[in-house]
Protein backbone atom coordinates (compact mmCIF):
# COMPACT_ATOMS: atom_id res chain seq x y z
CA UNK A 1 0.00 0.00 0.00
CA UNK A 2 2.79 2.43 0.90
CA UNK A 3 4.48 1.78 -2.45
CA UNK A 4 1.21 2.57 -4.23
CA UNK A 5 0.90 5.93 -2.46
CA UNK A 6 4.55 6.77 -3.10
CA UNK A 7 3.89 6.30 -6.82
CA UNK A 8 0.94 8.67 -6.60
CA UNK A 9 3.09 11.25 -4.81
CA UNK A 10 5.74 11.05 -7.52
CA UNK A 11 3.04 11.71 -10.10
CA UNK A 12 1.86 14.73 -8.08
CA UNK A 13 -1.63 13.25 -7.77
CA UNK A 14 -1.87 13.13 -3.98
CA UNK A 15 -1.77 16.96 -3.56
CA UNK A 16 -4.36 17.34 -6.32
CA UNK A 17 -6.64 14.69 -4.78
CA UNK A 18 -6.25 16.18 -1.30
CA UNK A 19 -6.99 19.74 -2.45
CA UNK A 20 -9.89 18.48 -4.56
CA UNK A 21 -11.39 16.83 -1.49
CA UNK A 22 -11.15 20.05 0.53
CA UNK A 23 -12.60 22.21 -2.25
CA UNK A 24 -15.44 19.77 -2.86
CA UNK A 25 -16.26 19.38 0.83
CA UNK A 26 -16.30 23.14 1.47
CA UNK A 27 -18.30 23.85 -1.71
CA UNK A 28 -20.94 21.27 -0.76
CA UNK A 29 -21.03 22.69 2.78
CA UNK A 30 -21.66 26.18 1.38
CA UNK A 31 -24.36 24.81 -0.92
CA UNK A 32 -25.94 23.06 2.05
CA UNK A 33 -26.08 26.39 3.87
CA UNK A 34 -27.74 27.97 0.83
CA UNK A 35 -30.41 25.24 0.79
CA UNK A 36 -31.04 25.66 4.50
CA UNK A 37 -31.30 29.45 4.24
CA UNK A 38 -34.00 29.49 1.53
CA UNK A 39 -36.94 28.46 3.78
CA UNK A 40 -35.59 30.74 6.53
CA UNK A 41 -35.57 33.92 4.42
CA UNK A 42 -38.85 33.17 2.67
CA UNK A 43 -40.46 33.14 6.13
CA UNK A 44 -38.69 36.25 7.44
CA UNK A 45 -39.40 38.38 4.34
CA UNK A 46 -42.60 39.13 2.49
CA UNK A 47 -42.77 38.36 -1.22
CA UNK A 48 -41.91 41.91 -2.31
CA UNK A 49 -38.85 42.16 -0.08
CA UNK A 50 -37.74 38.68 -1.10
CA UNK A 51 -37.93 39.85 -4.72
CA UNK A 52 -35.72 42.85 -3.90
CA UNK A 53 -33.14 40.53 -2.33
CA UNK A 54 -33.32 38.26 -5.37
CA UNK A 55 -32.52 41.29 -7.55
CA UNK A 56 -29.77 42.54 -5.22
CA UNK A 57 -27.72 39.33 -5.26
CA UNK A 58 -27.13 39.15 -9.05
CA UNK A 59 -26.42 42.92 -8.99
CA UNK A 60 -23.64 42.29 -6.45
CA UNK A 61 -22.27 39.59 -8.77
CA UNK A 62 -22.20 42.03 -11.70
CA UNK A 63 -20.53 44.78 -9.67
CA UNK A 64 -17.97 42.32 -8.26
CA UNK A 65 -16.79 41.94 -11.86
CA UNK A 66 -16.93 45.64 -12.78
CA UNK A 67 -15.54 47.07 -9.52
CA UNK A 68 -12.31 45.09 -9.83
CA UNK A 69 -11.99 45.09 -13.63
CA UNK A 70 -11.80 41.29 -13.37
CA UNK A 71 -8.11 41.61 -12.48
CA UNK A 72 -8.16 38.36 -10.50
CA UNK A 73 -8.25 36.50 -13.84
CA UNK A 74 -4.55 37.30 -14.27
CA UNK A 75 -3.40 35.73 -10.98
CA UNK A 76 -3.05 32.18 -12.34
CA UNK A 77 -0.96 33.26 -15.33
CA UNK A 78 1.15 35.56 -13.16
CA UNK A 79 1.98 32.59 -10.93
CA UNK A 80 3.83 31.11 -13.93
CA UNK A 81 5.21 34.26 -15.55
CA UNK A 82 6.00 36.43 -12.52
CA UNK A 83 7.17 33.83 -10.01
CA UNK A 84 9.82 36.06 -8.42
CA UNK A 85 7.43 38.97 -7.78
CA UNK A 86 4.14 37.07 -7.60
CA UNK A 87 3.10 38.18 -4.09
CA UNK A 88 3.97 41.83 -4.76
CA UNK A 89 2.10 41.60 -8.07
CA UNK A 90 -1.10 40.44 -6.32
CA UNK A 91 -0.67 43.15 -3.69
CA UNK A 92 -0.33 45.77 -6.45
CA UNK A 93 -3.50 44.47 -8.14
CA UNK A 94 -5.40 45.12 -4.92
CA UNK A 95 -4.11 48.72 -4.92
CA UNK A 96 -5.06 49.20 -8.58
CA UNK A 97 -8.55 47.84 -7.95
CA UNK A 98 -9.03 50.15 -4.94
CA UNK A 99 -8.15 53.23 -7.03
CA UNK A 100 -10.62 52.13 -9.71
CA UNK A 101 -13.27 51.41 -7.08
CA UNK A 102 -12.96 54.93 -5.62
CA UNK A 103 -13.41 56.32 -9.14
CA UNK A 104 -16.59 54.23 -9.50
CA UNK A 105 -18.00 55.62 -6.25
CA UNK A 106 -17.41 59.16 -7.54
CA UNK A 107 -19.10 58.32 -10.85
CA UNK A 108 -22.10 56.78 -9.07
CA UNK A 109 -22.39 59.92 -6.91
CA UNK A 110 -22.43 62.10 -10.01
CA UNK A 111 -24.93 59.91 -11.88
CA UNK A 112 -27.17 58.92 -8.96
CA UNK A 113 -30.33 60.46 -10.43
CA UNK A 114 -29.75 58.78 -13.77
CA UNK A 115 -29.11 55.43 -12.07
CA UNK A 116 -32.36 55.69 -10.08
CA UNK A 117 -34.39 56.53 -13.19
CA UNK A 118 -32.75 53.99 -15.51
CA UNK A 119 -32.68 50.96 -13.21
CA UNK A 120 -35.61 51.76 -10.93
CA UNK A 121 -33.65 51.26 -7.69
CA UNK A 122 -32.77 53.61 -4.85
CA UNK A 123 -29.30 55.10 -4.84
CA UNK A 124 -28.82 53.64 -1.34
CA UNK A 125 -29.34 50.11 -2.67
CA UNK A 126 -27.00 50.84 -5.61
CA UNK A 127 -24.24 52.03 -3.24
CA UNK A 128 -24.72 48.95 -1.05
CA UNK A 129 -24.44 46.69 -4.11
CA UNK A 130 -21.25 48.48 -5.26
CA UNK A 131 -19.62 48.25 -1.81
CA UNK A 132 -20.66 44.63 -1.41
CA UNK A 133 -19.48 43.83 -4.93
CA UNK A 134 -16.02 45.27 -4.29
CA UNK A 135 -15.70 43.36 -1.02
CA UNK A 136 -16.69 40.22 -2.91
CA UNK A 137 -14.06 40.97 -5.59
CA UNK A 138 -11.30 41.22 -2.96
CA UNK A 139 -12.40 37.97 -1.35
CA UNK A 140 -12.60 36.17 -4.71
CA UNK A 141 -9.16 37.48 -5.69
CA UNK A 142 -7.65 36.28 -2.43
CA UNK A 143 -9.35 32.89 -2.91
CA UNK A 144 -7.75 32.64 -6.36
CA UNK A 145 -4.37 33.56 -4.85
CA UNK A 146 -4.74 30.85 -2.19
CA UNK A 147 -5.77 28.32 -4.84
CA UNK A 148 -2.57 28.83 -6.84
CA UNK A 149 -0.53 28.80 -3.63
CA UNK A 150 -2.12 25.38 -2.88
CA UNK A 151 -3.36 26.68 0.48
CA UNK A 152 -6.61 24.84 0.03
CA UNK A 153 -7.41 24.38 3.74
CA UNK A 154 -7.37 28.12 4.45
CA UNK A 155 -9.32 28.85 1.26
CA UNK A 156 -12.00 26.29 2.13
CA UNK A 157 -12.34 27.41 5.75
CA UNK A 158 -12.59 31.12 4.84
CA UNK A 159 -15.23 30.45 2.16
CA UNK A 160 -17.38 28.46 4.56
CA UNK A 161 -16.98 30.96 7.42
CA UNK A 162 -18.00 33.89 5.23
CA UNK A 163 -21.09 32.09 3.91
CA UNK A 164 -22.17 30.96 7.39
CA UNK A 165 -21.52 34.35 9.00
CA UNK A 166 -23.47 36.18 6.26
CA UNK A 167 -26.54 34.02 6.85
CA UNK A 168 -26.25 34.32 10.64
CA UNK A 169 -25.84 38.12 10.65
CA UNK A 170 -28.71 38.54 8.18
CA UNK A 171 -31.05 36.41 10.30
CA UNK A 172 -30.13 38.33 13.48
CA UNK A 173 -30.77 41.66 11.75
CA UNK A 174 -34.12 40.44 10.35
CA UNK A 175 -35.21 39.29 13.80
CA UNK A 176 -34.09 42.44 15.65
CA UNK A 177 -33.10 45.86 14.31
CA UNK A 178 -34.40 45.51 10.74
CA UNK A 179 -37.29 43.17 11.45
CA UNK A 180 -39.01 41.95 8.31
CA UNK A 181 -37.18 44.36 5.96
CA UNK A 182 -35.07 43.42 2.95
CA UNK A 183 -32.39 45.74 4.38
CA UNK A 184 -31.60 43.05 6.94
CA UNK A 185 -30.49 40.68 4.17
CA UNK A 186 -28.77 43.45 2.19
CA UNK A 187 -26.78 44.82 5.14
CA UNK A 188 -25.95 41.29 6.29
CA UNK A 189 -24.36 40.58 2.92
CA UNK A 190 -22.71 44.00 2.71
CA UNK A 191 -21.19 43.90 6.20
CA UNK A 192 -19.60 40.46 5.76
CA UNK A 193 -18.21 41.27 2.31
CA UNK A 194 -16.68 44.49 3.65
CA UNK A 195 -15.28 42.88 6.82
CA UNK A 196 -13.60 40.08 4.90
CA UNK A 197 -12.50 42.37 2.06
CA UNK A 198 -10.94 45.04 4.29
CA UNK A 199 -9.37 42.38 6.51
CA UNK A 200 -7.70 40.75 3.51
CA UNK A 201 -6.37 44.10 2.23
CA UNK A 202 -4.95 45.00 5.66
CA UNK A 203 -3.30 41.60 6.18
CA UNK A 204 -1.93 41.34 2.63
CA UNK A 205 -0.52 44.87 2.51
CA UNK A 206 1.15 44.39 5.90
CA UNK A 207 3.03 41.43 4.50
CA UNK A 208 3.57 42.52 0.87
CA UNK A 209 3.94 46.22 0.11
CA UNK A 210 2.13 47.14 -3.13
CA UNK A 211 3.86 48.98 -5.95
CA UNK A 212 2.48 51.74 -8.16
CA UNK A 213 3.62 49.79 -11.21
CA UNK A 214 2.21 50.61 -14.60
CA UNK A 215 3.67 47.34 -15.88
CA UNK A 216 1.70 45.27 -13.35
CA UNK A 217 -1.52 47.17 -13.92
CA UNK A 218 -1.19 46.92 -17.69
CA UNK A 219 -0.44 43.18 -17.46
CA UNK A 220 -3.47 42.53 -15.25
CA UNK A 221 -5.79 44.71 -17.33
CA UNK A 222 -4.82 43.13 -20.64
CA UNK A 223 -5.73 39.70 -19.25
CA UNK A 224 -8.71 40.58 -17.05
CA UNK A 225 -10.54 43.41 -18.85
CA UNK A 226 -11.24 41.47 -22.09
CA UNK A 227 -12.90 38.80 -19.92
CA UNK A 228 -15.46 41.21 -18.44
CA UNK A 229 -17.99 40.60 -21.27
CA UNK A 230 -17.33 36.86 -20.85
CA UNK A 231 -18.15 36.98 -17.13
CA UNK A 232 -21.22 39.18 -17.64
CA UNK A 233 -22.46 36.87 -20.40
CA UNK A 234 -22.05 33.95 -17.99
CA UNK A 235 -24.48 35.72 -15.67
CA UNK A 236 -26.90 36.01 -18.60
CA UNK A 237 -26.56 32.28 -19.27
CA UNK A 238 -27.18 31.58 -15.58
CA UNK A 239 -30.05 33.97 -14.85
CA UNK A 240 -31.73 35.13 -18.06
CA UNK A 241 -33.92 32.05 -18.54
CA UNK A 242 -35.59 32.69 -15.17
CA UNK A 243 -35.99 36.38 -15.96
CA UNK A 244 -37.60 35.53 -19.29
CA UNK A 245 -39.92 32.90 -17.75
CA UNK A 246 -41.10 35.40 -15.13
CA UNK A 247 -41.78 38.05 -17.78
CA UNK A 248 -43.40 35.76 -20.37
CA UNK A 249 -45.16 33.04 -18.33
CA UNK A 250 -45.50 33.99 -14.68
CA UNK A 251 -44.35 33.45 -11.10
CA UNK A 252 -45.52 29.84 -10.75
CA UNK A 253 -43.53 28.67 -13.79
CA UNK A 254 -40.53 30.67 -12.57
CA UNK A 255 -40.74 28.95 -9.19
CA UNK A 256 -40.95 25.50 -10.75
CA UNK A 257 -38.05 26.16 -13.11
CA UNK A 258 -36.00 27.77 -10.33
CA UNK A 259 -36.47 24.72 -8.14
CA UNK A 260 -35.46 22.40 -11.00
CA UNK A 261 -32.41 24.57 -11.60
CA UNK A 262 -31.31 24.37 -7.96
CA UNK A 263 -31.05 20.60 -8.34
CA UNK A 264 -29.85 20.59 -11.93
CA UNK A 265 -26.91 22.87 -11.18
CA UNK A 266 -25.36 20.52 -8.58
CA UNK A 267 -22.71 19.51 -11.20
CA UNK A 268 -21.62 23.16 -11.30
CA UNK A 269 -20.79 22.90 -7.61
CA UNK A 270 -18.60 19.86 -8.25
CA UNK A 271 -17.04 21.50 -11.30
CA UNK A 272 -16.02 24.64 -9.43
CA UNK A 273 -14.39 22.64 -6.64
CA UNK A 274 -12.60 20.07 -8.82
CA UNK A 275 -11.47 22.74 -11.27
CA UNK A 276 -9.87 24.61 -8.37
CA UNK A 277 -7.73 21.52 -7.76
CA UNK A 278 -7.19 20.76 -11.46
CA UNK A 279 -6.05 24.18 -12.75
CA UNK A 280 -2.83 24.63 -10.71
CA UNK A 281 -1.69 21.10 -11.66
CA UNK A 282 -2.68 21.69 -15.31
CA UNK A 283 -0.76 24.98 -15.57
CA UNK A 284 2.39 23.38 -14.15
CA UNK A 285 2.11 20.31 -16.39
CA UNK A 286 1.33 22.31 -19.55
CA UNK A 287 4.21 24.71 -18.88
CA UNK A 288 6.47 21.63 -18.83
CA UNK A 289 4.87 20.36 -22.08
CA UNK A 290 3.56 17.14 -20.51
CA UNK A 291 0.89 16.91 -23.20
CA UNK A 292 0.32 13.16 -23.13
CA UNK A 293 0.09 13.11 -19.33
CA UNK A 294 -2.47 15.94 -19.50
CA UNK A 295 -4.54 14.11 -22.11
CA UNK A 296 -4.56 10.88 -20.07
CA UNK A 297 -5.66 12.75 -16.96
CA UNK A 298 -8.34 14.71 -18.85
CA UNK A 299 -9.79 11.36 -19.96
CA UNK A 300 -9.81 10.16 -16.35
CA UNK A 301 -11.23 13.47 -15.14
CA UNK A 302 -14.00 13.27 -17.72
CA UNK A 303 -14.81 9.64 -16.86
CA UNK A 304 -15.09 10.46 -13.14
CA UNK A 305 -17.21 13.56 -13.76
CA UNK A 306 -19.48 11.69 -16.16
CA UNK A 307 -20.08 8.93 -13.60
CA UNK A 308 -21.25 11.63 -11.20
CA UNK A 309 -23.56 12.98 -13.95
CA UNK A 310 -25.00 9.50 -14.54
CA UNK A 311 -25.69 9.03 -10.84
CA UNK A 312 -27.27 12.47 -10.46
CA UNK A 313 -29.46 11.99 -13.55
CA UNK A 314 -30.73 8.76 -12.03
CA UNK A 315 -31.44 9.92 -8.48
CA UNK A 316 -32.54 13.52 -9.19
CA UNK A 317 -36.29 12.69 -8.82
CA UNK A 318 -35.65 11.29 -5.34
CA UNK A 319 -33.62 14.40 -4.44
CA UNK A 320 -36.49 16.60 -5.64
CA UNK A 321 -39.03 14.67 -3.58
CA UNK A 322 -36.87 15.05 -0.46
CA UNK A 323 -36.40 18.81 -0.87
CA UNK A 324 -39.88 20.03 -1.79
CA UNK A 325 -43.61 19.39 -1.28
CA UNK A 326 -45.77 17.72 -3.96
CA UNK A 327 -46.69 20.95 -5.76
CA UNK A 328 -43.07 21.25 -6.96
CA UNK A 329 -42.97 17.78 -8.53
CA UNK A 330 -44.01 19.16 -11.92
CA UNK A 331 -40.45 20.47 -12.25
CA UNK A 332 -38.84 17.01 -12.12
CA UNK A 333 -39.20 16.50 -15.86
CA UNK A 334 -36.72 19.23 -16.85
CA UNK A 335 -34.03 18.42 -14.28
CA UNK A 336 -32.18 15.87 -16.52
CA UNK A 337 -31.87 18.45 -19.31
CA UNK A 338 -30.45 21.05 -16.94
CA UNK A 339 -27.99 18.51 -15.54
CA UNK A 340 -26.81 17.63 -19.05
CA UNK A 341 -26.26 21.32 -19.85
CA UNK A 342 -23.81 21.49 -16.96
CA UNK A 343 -21.96 18.46 -18.28
CA UNK A 344 -21.41 20.45 -21.47
CA UNK A 345 -20.14 23.29 -19.31
CA UNK A 346 -17.66 20.91 -17.69
CA UNK A 347 -16.29 19.93 -21.12
CA UNK A 348 -15.89 23.48 -22.39
CA UNK A 349 -14.18 24.41 -19.11
CA UNK A 350 -11.52 21.81 -19.96
CA UNK A 351 -10.95 23.66 -23.25
CA UNK A 352 -11.12 27.13 -21.69
CA UNK A 353 -8.23 26.29 -19.35
CA UNK A 354 -5.99 26.00 -22.44
CA UNK A 355 -7.20 29.40 -23.68
CA UNK A 356 -6.45 30.96 -20.30
CA UNK A 357 -2.93 29.54 -20.39
CA UNK A 358 -2.33 31.13 -23.81
CA UNK A 359 -3.96 34.40 -22.58
CA UNK A 360 -6.58 34.28 -25.35
CA UNK A 361 -9.05 36.06 -23.12
CA UNK A 362 -10.58 38.12 -25.92
CA UNK A 363 -11.65 34.95 -27.74
CA UNK A 364 -13.05 33.50 -24.50
CA UNK A 365 -15.24 36.59 -24.09
CA UNK A 366 -16.39 36.46 -27.72
CA UNK A 367 -17.65 32.90 -27.33
CA UNK A 368 -19.54 33.63 -24.13
CA UNK A 369 -21.15 36.77 -25.59
CA UNK A 370 -22.33 34.83 -28.64
CA UNK A 371 -23.79 32.08 -26.42
CA UNK A 372 -25.46 34.68 -24.18
CA UNK A 373 -27.10 36.42 -27.14
CA UNK A 374 -28.28 33.07 -28.56
CA UNK A 375 -29.79 32.20 -25.18
CA UNK A 376 -31.63 35.53 -24.92
CA UNK A 377 -33.07 35.35 -28.45
CA UNK A 378 -34.16 31.71 -28.19
CA UNK A 379 -35.84 32.23 -24.81
CA UNK A 380 -37.84 35.25 -25.96
CA UNK A 381 -38.89 33.52 -29.17
CA UNK A 382 -39.66 30.03 -27.86
CA UNK A 383 -40.93 30.34 -24.27
CA UNK A 384 -44.25 31.97 -25.32
CA UNK A 385 -44.81 29.11 -27.81
CA UNK A 386 -43.59 26.03 -25.91
CA UNK A 387 -43.79 27.09 -22.27
CA UNK A 388 -41.15 27.29 -19.54
CA UNK A 389 -39.71 23.79 -20.17
CA UNK A 390 -38.14 24.92 -23.43
CA UNK A 391 -35.76 27.15 -21.42
CA UNK A 392 -33.87 24.01 -20.36
CA UNK A 393 -33.39 23.05 -24.02
CA UNK A 394 -32.32 26.57 -25.04
CA UNK A 395 -29.72 26.40 -22.26
CA UNK A 396 -28.40 23.08 -23.62
CA UNK A 397 -28.21 24.52 -27.14
CA UNK A 398 -26.45 27.68 -25.90
CA UNK A 399 -23.85 25.66 -24.00
CA UNK A 400 -23.39 23.37 -27.02
CA UNK A 401 -22.64 26.45 -29.15
CA UNK A 402 -20.20 27.67 -26.51
CA UNK A 403 -18.48 24.25 -26.42
CA UNK A 404 -18.13 24.24 -30.21
CA UNK A 405 -16.64 27.74 -30.13
CA UNK A 406 -14.04 26.80 -27.49
CA UNK A 407 -13.20 23.55 -29.30
CA UNK A 408 -12.60 25.56 -32.50
CA UNK A 409 -10.54 28.14 -30.63
CA UNK A 410 -8.28 25.63 -28.83
CA UNK A 411 -8.03 22.81 -31.39
CA UNK A 412 -8.10 24.74 -34.68
CA UNK A 413 -6.83 28.27 -33.99
CA UNK A 414 -4.41 27.70 -31.10
CA UNK A 415 -3.68 24.07 -32.09
CA UNK A 416 -3.09 23.13 -28.46
CA UNK A 417 -1.95 19.61 -27.66
CA UNK A 418 -3.17 17.60 -24.69
CA UNK A 419 -6.91 17.53 -25.44
CA UNK A 420 -8.98 15.88 -28.18
CA UNK A 421 -12.70 16.04 -28.95
CA UNK A 422 -12.93 12.28 -29.41
CA UNK A 423 -12.17 11.85 -25.69
CA UNK A 424 -15.55 13.46 -24.91
CA UNK A 425 -17.73 12.45 -27.87
CA UNK A 426 -18.97 9.11 -26.51
CA UNK A 427 -19.84 10.42 -23.03
CA UNK A 428 -21.70 13.36 -24.59
CA UNK A 429 -23.76 10.93 -26.68
CA UNK A 430 -24.47 8.72 -23.64
CA UNK A 431 -25.40 11.69 -21.46
CA UNK A 432 -27.71 13.17 -24.06
CA UNK A 433 -29.37 9.79 -24.66
CA UNK A 434 -30.05 9.21 -20.97
CA UNK A 435 -31.30 12.78 -20.45
CA UNK A 436 -33.74 12.49 -23.35
CA UNK A 437 -34.91 9.05 -22.24
CA UNK A 438 -35.67 10.36 -18.75
CA UNK A 439 -37.26 13.58 -20.05
CA UNK A 440 -39.73 11.75 -22.30
CA UNK A 441 -39.91 8.26 -20.80
CA UNK A 442 -40.28 8.83 -17.06
CA UNK A 443 -43.34 11.16 -17.24
CA UNK A 444 -45.13 8.71 -19.56
CA UNK A 445 -44.70 5.89 -17.03
CA UNK A 446 -45.43 8.09 -14.04
CA UNK A 447 -42.64 9.23 -11.73
CA UNK A 448 -41.89 6.83 -8.86
CA UNK A 449 -44.12 4.08 -10.27
CA UNK A 450 -42.62 0.61 -10.21
CA UNK A 451 -42.29 0.56 -13.98
CA UNK A 452 -40.60 3.97 -14.03
CA UNK A 453 -38.15 3.01 -11.27
CA UNK A 454 -37.16 -0.17 -13.13
CA UNK A 455 -36.79 1.82 -16.36
CA UNK A 456 -34.64 4.54 -14.76
CA UNK A 457 -32.30 2.34 -12.77
CA UNK A 458 -31.93 -0.22 -15.58
CA UNK A 459 -30.71 2.55 -17.87
CA UNK A 460 -28.26 3.66 -15.20
CA UNK A 461 -26.86 0.15 -14.68
CA UNK A 462 -26.61 -0.43 -18.43
CA UNK A 463 -24.61 2.77 -18.96
CA UNK A 464 -22.49 2.08 -15.88
CA UNK A 465 -21.66 -1.36 -17.27
CA UNK A 466 -20.86 0.13 -20.66
CA UNK A 467 -18.47 2.64 -19.05
CA UNK A 468 -16.81 -0.19 -17.10
CA UNK A 469 -16.26 -2.16 -20.33
CA UNK A 470 -14.97 0.97 -22.08
CA UNK A 471 -12.42 1.65 -19.33
CA UNK A 472 -11.71 -1.97 -18.45
CA UNK A 473 -7.97 -1.68 -19.12
CA UNK A 474 -7.55 1.26 -16.77
CA UNK A 475 -9.76 -0.39 -14.15
CA UNK A 476 -7.66 -3.56 -14.39
CA UNK A 477 -4.45 -1.54 -14.00
CA UNK A 478 -5.80 0.20 -10.91
CA UNK A 479 -6.88 -3.12 -9.38
CA UNK A 480 -3.53 -4.71 -10.19
CA UNK A 481 -1.70 -1.79 -8.57
CA UNK A 482 -3.78 -2.01 -5.41
CA UNK A 483 -3.43 -5.80 -5.24
CA UNK A 484 0.29 -5.57 -5.88
CA UNK A 485 0.66 -2.88 -3.23
CA UNK A 486 -1.30 -4.98 -0.73
CA UNK A 487 1.03 -7.96 -1.31
CA UNK A 488 4.04 -5.80 -0.46
CA UNK A 489 2.63 -4.53 2.82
Amino acid sequence: MSRHFSQLRKANFIPMIRSGFWYTASAFAEKGLAFISVPIFTRLLNLGDYGTVSFFQPLVGILAILSGLNLDASIGIAKQEKKDVFHVYVSSLFLFSLIWFIAEILLLSLWKTRVERTFGISISLAFCALLSGYGSFIFNSYSTYLMFENRYRLRSVLSFLRAAAEILVSVVLLLTILKGSFWGRVIGSLSLNLIFGLGILWAFWRKYTPRLSGEYWRYGSLIGAPLIPHCLSHLILSYFDRIAIKALVGNVATGLYGFAYNIGMIPLLLLSSTNSAWVPWFYDAFAQEKNEEIRVNIRRYNAAFFLFILLLLTVSPEIARLLAPPEYMGAIKVIPIIIFSYYLQFIYTCYVNFSFFYKKTGLISTGTIIAGVINMVLNYKMIPVFGYEIAAWTTVFSYACLLFFHWFNVSVLIKAKGIRAMDFSLTVLLGLSLSCALYWGSPLMGFFSQRELVFRYTLFLAMLGFMAILHRKEIRKILDRWNGADRHV
